[in-house]
């Protein structure tokens, strides 16, 4: 208790300097109430799309669209779903849009060439992210056209050690036996930059509510084609047909066509 005490005072020395508290993410929420209690203002930063269907998360909605001063969302489907908390009304006011941007200085303009058709998944492996859906697609294809593209996949699950990683890298060596595609795996890079320069097409297929990925706007940023499922931020970013195209997720013949 005395430690507990010790801590929440502290807190409250180091932040006193300020009016104002910047929260960057819904995991936070519950420092809300602490600092409420001192008398601070407090935004939130929502870069997440926390269900309203499940007990935990639409508390967790609840509580930073109650006792919060302000909040952000990075996209308008992360917004609705937080005035959706409270079914709107006087705390849904609270809610404003923001969406993300990223620096285009990070971007080079330029086309390497390749004789075949690069198509370039980014992102963290895991179920939600889409890689599962995607080899699924890649399988349907005829031999004629995979014969004429490398699949890419850049990134690295949150654990070496995860059993759905190694199944699905299994996956990938039984398509890439059975049929001779040119499928790349690559670990996390910090700087895409020269892999994206190399791709024709970037691929984001989550299959979760996406709240906003950056990963098309750097796409988009770069003159490259970008094809998404339609939930989430990426509605929001790719005007069909136009900047992109989009697919039902839920079909994996979507994808493939």
């Amino acid at each position: 208790t005395i430690r507990f005490i010790i801590h929440i005072l502290f807190i409250y020395k180091f932040f006193k300097i300020f009016d104002l508290i910047f929260i960057n993410t819904l995991s936070c929420t519950p420092l809300i109430l602490i600092f409420k209690l001192f008398g601070f203002r407090v935004v939130v930063h929502v870069h997440e799309i926390l269900s309203n269907e499940d007990t935990f998360t639409h508390f967790i909605n609840r509580l930073a669209l109650r006792y919060s001063d302000s909040i952000i969302g990075v996209s308008k489907q992360v917004s609705t779903n937080m005035q959706n908390a409270y079914c709107g009304g006087k705390y849904g006011m609270k809610v404003s849009t923001i969406w993300n941007g990223i620096d285009d200085m990070l971007i080079r303009h330029e086309r390497i060439e390749n004789a075949k058709v690069i198509l370039t998944l980014f992102g963290r492996i895991k179920q939600e992210k889409g890689q599962w859906l995607l080899l699924g697609a890649i399988a349907l294809l005829p031999p004629y056209c995979a014969s004429k593209a490398i699949f890419r996949f850049i990134g690295s699950p949150l654990s070496l050690q995860d059993p759905a990683y190694h199944n699905w890298l299994d996956l990938v060596d039984k398509l890439r036996l059975s049929s001779g595609m040119h499928i790349e795996v690559i670990n996390f890079v910090p700087d895409i930059s020269t892999y994206l320069n190399e791709t024709d097409v970037v691929l984001v297929p989550s299959i979760m509510q996406d709240p906003f990925p950056t990963v098309i706007l750097e796409g988009l940023s770069a003159a490259k084609i970008v094809v998404a499922s339609d939930r989430g931020g990426s509605t929001e970013s790719i005007d069909q047909g136009l900047t992109g195209i989009l697919f039902n997720p839920a079909d994996v013949q979507s994808l493939k066509t």
